[in-house]
């Protein structure tokens, strides 16, 4: 909830100072066009989609940055649509694969510290001395122990 009003503060704040340099008509012009531009790439999806997969098949990758470059490129577009000067500079910034590629960095590290660092288990074997029990030789007592380390 915050980082959707952080959104629409910046970008208000962005729109208003490039709105008031160019103009009504020419804020109109850019609305349109980048609107336009962003139901392109939407529409050149399934051309990336298939570029991304004979670029795994021929170089025997399974990069997550190659295979989420499309679902990026649609991200992007889909930010041109929305009208505002910010969130055309993201969706411009999206086209690229650098930051598109940055971005999956930070998101899957942050996904990492946040879904690995919460639960820790440990696991001890524990086996008896042959002989104690008859006909439990074979067998191997294991206890699990999870410990909550955000308590």
């Amino acid at each position: 909830m915050i980082y959707l009003l952080v959104y629409l503060f910046v970008e208000i704040m962005v729109s208003t100072q490039f709105a008031s340099s160019l103009g009504g008509l020419m804020t109109f012009v850019e609305v349109v066009i980048s609107a336009m531009l962003g139901a392109a790439l939407i529409r050149r999806t399934p051309m990336r989609m298939m570029e991304a997969m004979q670029s795994i098949k021929d170089n025997g990758l399974a990069n997550d940055h190659l295979r989420l470059l499309p679902i990026m490129s649609v991200a992007g577009g889909l930010l041109l649509i929305v009208p505002g000067f910010f969130s055309d500079i993201l969706g411009l910034l999206l086209q690229f694969s650098f930051s598109a590629s940055l971005l999956l960095k930070i998101t899957k590290n942050k996904q990492h510290t946040r879904y690995n660092n919460h639960y820790e288990t440990k696991f001890e074997i524990k086996t008896k001395p042959k002989g104690t029990n008859k006909g439990d030789d074979d067998v191997i007592d294991v206890e699990i122990i999870e410990r909550d380390s955000s308590k």
